[in-house]
């Protein structure tokens, strides 16, 4: 028998898909199989059975404008076309009993066409399913920002037009015949991986290795390896190792730049090696190391099976069909399952095995000296031999469409340019490194898209991102602000549809632009208000007051009002006393702020009992209080509950978990008892009757909590599993101590909470505390714990905030205690697809109260009129020159500063950074300036350049001063552009 296998470099390459053919080519002597090769050399050892054809690629796209079949499905098959025409150019005039190709290509629909034409004889098409290239795609780094048009499409007909289908995953076979509608045979497994007798592995006083085997494609799992590694004590393992061939993304990244960067930011001492060969393999699977193949899907996965053969232990993860095999075949071989929709409940079960290795490790071997596998199910001659069962109507549309694709290429081909240029190609391709001809192909492919103009616009503005170059990317927009006001101030608004289109103009002009702003903001206001959005119209027209410092267009009154009718009534106050009258301002925020201190200190006051009240703690003492609050996150519970439960503090009986349901419609307490079945665990779980702010949750929390530490999480926040332990040590080892910070970790996940990427590290080294007032998160609540005694001493959170209470609290408390920081990731952001609750418009609102309050000059006094002169100039050189915790690069807050410098002069009237506050205050004028520019096409370009040069002059003004502070002034980098600048948009006109 001769089978034509249509696969690339079988012996060169590594890949589930490769591994299988070899497999069948190395257990299947009596058949002949080919395949092409394309970078695969003469010498590459291979069996006598094996034979490699020369890949010839006759067939080009530069032959080809797609333009001239932009319909469907044509313009999806053109790539499909020219893989398969030359395919079987590779083998024409040969003949074949079967031609197979892998499902993870997708030109099957018009193989059999171009197999024809190229006079390929043959007794049957075959299909063998590996694993859809749609799903790999999609779970691929960067893949889901990606549309990939057709795909899913070209691999349904594909599986539809072949003769026979097989693969060696049943639970995935049976998905394809179900969407498919033909029947797949299954190839044992067995007919491909051999059990062995596993060796025996020295012991050894050290842990055991673990190990990431396989493609570092995302859908594997290298990322989730990783995971797992830094949420396992380090003292478990020895060295943790990503083995195999680094993937290259839809997006064009590599695997490594994700994969390095994980390792950087979580601190891991772990290896990516290059792939091995299949007997470097053998010989890992037989050292004292543990197989992880955390698969989020995968058709099968043999090497799961190599590795247990081999004696090795092995996780794997639930994604993968091999689960269903051994289960159901070999349901004594013990091997631990990572469930992909909880990833951090096996971490208990990973450390055991850890723990106890050699005696896991004798277990496996003894089971596979008992097993006797017996291999069923039909052989690969008989599946080849199988009844055709093609799609007839397919077969027959496959054949009109091939043949329109291939007129139009005949077509094509015959102009002379096209000859040309196909003879430059041939000529370049013998010249230029390979790397350079991937240059010319990726510029090619921009050159398709747009027009050369705009290519050299986009590189320029690339250029101007890159190069820290806001104030030249703002230039370049400026000098086409004229056009772009003409289309969106022009806009008509006389009906909502055409008010709607107007603001959405508005929204994007303004999300790009950095000067101006109140031209923008204040005409989105207007438009809000004619939509009848009082709320959003309110809300741009305070940052209007808030970058120009006062209300110069009358808006307090319109303010106050909308403020009102959304319940806002103490933000309304609140944005009064900061942008009324000057010279009553002070004394106004002042007032606030005293009656926020005195309020709060009130023990809180709740609205009736629990609807519900689940109290599963017993009597005794409890370091850490946990206080979770819960409303419509019953999708979040399982895996928050299933990381919390790895807390050292929590298996040891040390903390508490509280949970505080605010009447949620979600149904979170039935996830809650099944999570924590079987568990001895100190838990409560109360409901109220009626929806409550989280800060009121909070008060419950406090109020039912027995530790003298208290660590408040939502079910998007974690902590690593000695987290706890290592900030209550240090709060015990220092009684004056009442608040201890570490850094934490933001990470973007999918709906079951598995990691998809990292965004960034909240980085607060150097801390001070002082730095909270330029910067909010140098103090937070995920991976930190504090005294409880803080609210008998300075009072509770404030029930009235529904986004920013834990801000407003923050600060009212910042000036009476002390806290530490600890230079360690312990705390971890899981950002979920949904928004958060302080992410939006209120939020921005409620920090009148809880942020701009504490900023004003009232506030400046409220932080330090007990504090000495040298903290408020320290600050105010901090102010000039500081990096928040989320950046890397330096800050400056001008207004802020100049609050302190207000300060300074009434109770430090001869302190030697007050020379500073006048060039400064010139800063702060300059940039006000850029807000309101004149309309005109080289405005934005003058402005900023004539800034530029202000800011070298005022630069060289303070340092002629003297060398107390070192500002580093670059206009976009002010607190005023970093901070409540984005653009929000009603939900109405989404």
């Amino acid at each position: 028998m001769k089978v034509f296998l249509a696969a690339f470099d079988l012996f060169s390459t590594t890949g589930g898909g490769q591994t299988v053919y070899r497999r069948l080519i190395a257990t299947h002597p009596e058949i002949d199989f080919f395949y092409l090769a394309r970078s695969e050399g003469k010498s590459s050892s291979r069996p006598a059975n094996a034979h490699a054809l020369a890949y010839k690629e006759n067939y080009f796209a530069r032959r080809f404008n797609p333009a001239i079949c932009s319909e469907e499905p044509l313009a999806w098959l053109f790539g499909d076309f020219l893989r398969a025409n030359n395919i079987a150019a590779s083998a024409a005039g040969q003949s074949f009993d079967v031609v197979e190709l892998p499902d993870y290509e997708q030109f099957g629909l018009l193989l059999r066409p171009a197999l024809r034409r190229h006079g390929v004889h043959f007794d049957r098409l075959a299909l063998s399913l590996h694993g859809n290239i749609s799903t790999s795609f999609r779970l691929d780094w960067g893949g889901e920002k990606i549309d990939f048009p057709g795909l899913e499409w070209r691999e349904k007909v594909q599986y539809q037009a072949a003769d026979v289908r097989y693969g060696i995953g049943q639970s995935y076979l049976e998905a394809w015949e179900k969407k498919g509608g033909r029947k797949a045979y299954c190839l044992s497994p067995l007919r491909v991986v051999a059990a062995t007798q596993p060796r025996a592995v020295a012991g050894s006083a050290g842990p055991p290795d673990i190990n990431f085997i396989g493609r570092t494609e995302r859908i594997k799992g290298p990322d989730i390896f990783l995971e797992i590694a830094f949420w396992l004590p380090r003292s478990c393992y020895g060295t943790a190792s990503i083995i195999g061939p680094q993937s290259i993304g839809p997006a064009g990244l590599g695997a490594n730049f994700y994969l390095k960067r994980m390792i950087r930011h979580r601190g891991l001492d772990a290896r990516i090696l290059p792939g091995m060969s299949p007997g470097e393999l053998a010989s890992v699977f037989t050292t004292r190391a543990a197989t992880f193949l955390p698969s989020r899907f995968d058709s099968f996965n043999l090497l799961a099976l190599e590795s247990l053969f081999s004696g090795c232990p092995t996780l794997i993860g639930s994604g993968a069909g091999v689960c269903h095999f051994l289960r159901e075949t070999f349901p004594q071989i013990p091997f631990l399952t990572i469930d992909m929709s909880n990833v951090y409940g096996c971490l208990e079960d990973v450390h055991s095995l850890l723990r106890d290795y050699d005696s896991h490790r004798q277990q496996l071997a003894e089971t596979l000296q008992r097993l006797k596998p017996a291999v069923s199910g039909p052989g690969l001659e008989r599946i080849y031999g199988a009844p055709p069962e093609k799609d007839e109507e397919l077969a027959k549309q496959s054949e009109l469409w091939y043949g329109q694709l291939q007129h139009i290429y005949d077509r094509e081909r015959g102009s002379a340019v096209a000859a040309l240029r196909t003879a430059a190609v041939g000529l370049g391709r013998t010249l230029l490194p390979r790397k350079v001809q991937h240059r010319l192909r990726a510029l090619r492919g921009q050159l398709r898209k747009e027009s050369l103009k705009q290519l050299v616009k986009t590189n320029l503005t690339s250029w101007a991102r890159i190069t820290d170059g806001r104030l030249a990317y703002q230039a370049l927009k400026g000098l086409s602000l004229v056009g772009y006001y003409r289309q969106a101030f022009g806009a008509a608004e006389g009906t909502e549809r055409e008010r709607s289109q107007k603001i959405r103009l508005l929204w994007e002009l303004a999300a790009d632009l950095r000067v101006d702003r109140i031209r923008l903001w204040r005409e989105i206001s207007r438009l809000e208000r004619l939509r009848g959005n009082g709320f959003m119209a309110a809300a741009y027209a305070v940052r209007v007051m808030r970058i120009l410092g006062e209300d110069r267009f009358g808006e307090l009154p319109f303010i106050a009002s909308a403020l009102g009718a959304e319940g806002l009534g103490k933000e309304a106050k609140a944005a009064q006393a900061l942008f009324g009258p000057a010279d009553k301002r002070r004394e106004s925020c002042g007032a606030l702020l005293k009656e926020a201190e005195q309020a709060g200190r009130c023990r809180p006051e709740f609205d009736g009992d629990f609807e519900l009240k689940d109290e599963r703690r017993s009597p005794g003492n409890v370091r850490v209080s946990i206080i979770v609050s819960l409303y419509n996150a019953a999708y979040k519970l399982v895996p928050f509950l299933g990381a919390l439960l790895n807390q050292t503090m929590v298996k040891s009986g040390q903390a508490e978990l509280i949970f505080i349901d605010s009447a949620s419609p979600a149904d979170e307490y039935r996830l809650f008892k099944q999570s924590l079945s079987g568990c001895a665990i100190a838990a409560v779980y109360a409901r109220t009757r009626h929806k409550e702010t989280i800060q009121c949750a909070w008060n419950r929390g406090i109020s039912m909590s027995r530790a003298p530490y208290l660590c408040f999480l939502g079910v998007d926040e974690t902590i690593l599993p000695d987290g706890l332990e290592i900030l209550a040590a240090e709060l015990d080892s220092d009684p004056t101590l009442d608040w201890v910070q570490s850094n934490s970790l933001v990470t973007q996940v999918d709906s079951d909470g598995t990691w998809r990427d990292d965004i960034m590290i909240y980085d607060r080294s150097p801390y001070r505390q002082d730095l909270v007032y330029l910067e909010k998160c140098y103090m937070s609540w995920v991976g930190a714990l504090y005294r409880r005694s803080i609210h008998d001493r300075f009072g509770y959170y404030d029930p009235s905030f529904a986004a920013a209470g834990d801000t407003e609290f923050k600060l009212r408390v910042l000036p009476f205690i002390k806290s530490k920081f600890i230079p360690k990731i312990l705390g971890i952001f899981w950002n979920y697809p949904d928004e958060r609750a302080s992410h939006g418009p209120r939020s921005e609102i409620e920090d009148l109260r809880a942020w701009y309050l504490h900023r004003s000059l009232a506030g400046v006094h409220y932080a330090f009129c007990d504090r000495n002169a040298q903290d408020v100039e320290a600050l105010f050189c901090d102010s000039l020159r500081y990096r928040k915790s989320y950046c890397r690069h330096l800050s400056t807050d001008v207004e802020y500063a100049l609050h302190l410098a207000d300060f300074l002069r009434v109770q430090a009237p001869h302190s030697p950074v007050l020379k500073h506050a006048e060039p400064a205050a010139r800063v702060l004028a300059a940039y006000r300036d850029l807000e309101r520019l004149p309309v005109s096409r080289l405005g934005p370009l003058l402005a900023l350049s004539r800034a530029s040069v202000f800011l070298s002059t005022i630069r060289g003004c303070h340092a002629a001063l003297g060398r107390e502070v070192e500002p580093q002034y670059g206009i976009f980098n002010d607190n005023r552009y970093e901070e409540h600048a984005n653009v929000w948009r009603s939900k109405e006109s989404l």
